[in-house]
């Protein structure tokens, strides 16, 4: 069995919102403020849950299966 890992280190929070945003409002069709309410409740970016818009897939690619998936700070 192949096993597959990423670590990665957060280097711009501003970047990593940006894309967040633009992924939730254009690939998941969520509204600016359900996309904002999630990526950035209470005015603070939340870099984990960036993370996981962006890197989780939700469904697991033909021919895999996902176990887990977690973001750490």
């Amino acid at each position: 069995m192949t096993r597959f890992f990423i670590d990665l280190r957060v280097t711009d929070a501003e970047e990593l919102f940006a894309a967040a945003l633009r992924h939730a409002t254009t690939v998941e069709s969520m509204t600016q403020q359900q996309a904002e309410e999630l990526l950035k409740p209470a005015g603070e970016i939340d870099e984990a849950a960036c993370l996981v818009m962006l890197l989780d897939p939700g469904v697991s690619p033909s021919g895999t299966e996902i176990d887990e998936s977690g973001v750490e700070s």
